[in-house]
This record gives C-alpha cells, structure tokens and sequence, in this order.
C-alpha cells in the first residue's frame, strides 16, 4: 500500500511539473490590456520575447518585465506608454530593447511613470538607427510631471536613447516634444 502511495505521489508531482513547464505564463506586459502571453492582438505579436508590432496603433502597453523586446514592422507605431518598466538584459548582447530601424517612425507617447533599461553587449534602451525617427510626447491632457521616461543602457559605449559607438554610431531622428524625458548612456 506503502508503495503504491509512494508512486501516485511522484506520478502526480511530475505531471503537476510537466505541465508548469509548458504552461503559458503571464509575461507582466499588457498590449491594449491583453498580456502578449497570449500570443497575438489586434495589430501585434509576441514570439519568443518578442513584441512585434504590426499595424499602426495606438496600442497601449503597460506592465514590467524582463527580457521583453519590442520592434515593428509597420513603418508609423504608435504606442502610448502607461506606467511601463521593461528591460532586455537578460536577452543577451545585442539586442536592444527598443530598435527603429531605417524607415521605421515611432511616436511614443507617455501616460504616468516609465521606464526602459537596457545593457548588454552594445545595446541602447532605445536605438534608433539612421533613416529611424522616434517622437516622445505626453498623452495629451497630461503635465509633464505626469508623463515620464527613463531610459538608460549602462552597455559599453551605448545611449540610453540613440545610436552605438562603432557599431552604428549615427543615430536616426530623435524629438522630444513633451513629458519628462531623462536618459543615460
């Protein structure tokens, strides 16, 4: 009887085990109040960490996480940043948090307390690279006071918000029309 106990105990706890392993978890960040766990919205993505934005918005992200990066594929995003507080540096060199590439606009807008970091390898928080244009803006009805961003990349030779040293030391548009906007790299 002892036996049998013994072995539907460790069948249970290895099922229980298994299933954790493949089970979705919550990835902390929301995308228009759906956790990007669940794979995909209206106009975006999310596949191994990363979010993909799709169409052209406005998508409302929220929420903190580590190891989470966003990129785009549509030419104009915009994306209304609420209380957001990401960081790619367990993703390894590389691998910035926040990347524009050439033709890529991104007008982000900021709502409450963000914050955006970054330090691997040669990564910025926010790099936006030549041809790239990035506008960072208060939601509209707020102070400054109550839309900010913090975005730092302590990465050698990296901005917080901009290009890389050597690796693409140019940067593309950067425009800062509102909110309260500190970076460091």
């Amino acid at each position: 009887m002892k036996y049998k106990a013994i072995v539907r105990n460790l069948v249970f706890a290895f099922v229980s085990a298994a299933f954790s392993l493949f089970a979705k978890a919550d990835a902390g960040v929301t995308v228009d109040g759906v956790d990007v766990s669940a794979g995909s919205g209206t106009g975006w993505t999310y596949e191994d960490g990363i979010v993909m934005f799709t169409g052209a918005g406005p998508f409302v992200v929220s929420g903190s996480s580590d190891g989470i990066l966003f990129r785009q594929n549509a030419a104009d995003v915009t994306v209304i940043a609420s209380g957001l507080n990401v960081s790619g540096l367990s993703r390894g060199s590389d691998q910035s948090t926040i990347r524009l590439d050439e033709g890529q606009n991104l007008t982000l807008l900021l709502e409450g307390e963000n914050r955006i970091v970054n330090g691997n390898g040669y990564c910025c928080a926010i790099n936006v690279r030549p041809g790239a244009t990035l506008v960072i803006d208060k939601k509209a009805g707020l102070t400054d006071e109550a839309a900010t961003l913090y975005a730092e990349s302590s990465a050698y030779e990296a901005a917080g918000i901009g290009g890389i040293y050597d690796y693409c030391p140019d940067a593309g548009t950067i425009e800062i029309c509102g909110g309260t906007v500190s970076a460091r790299g």
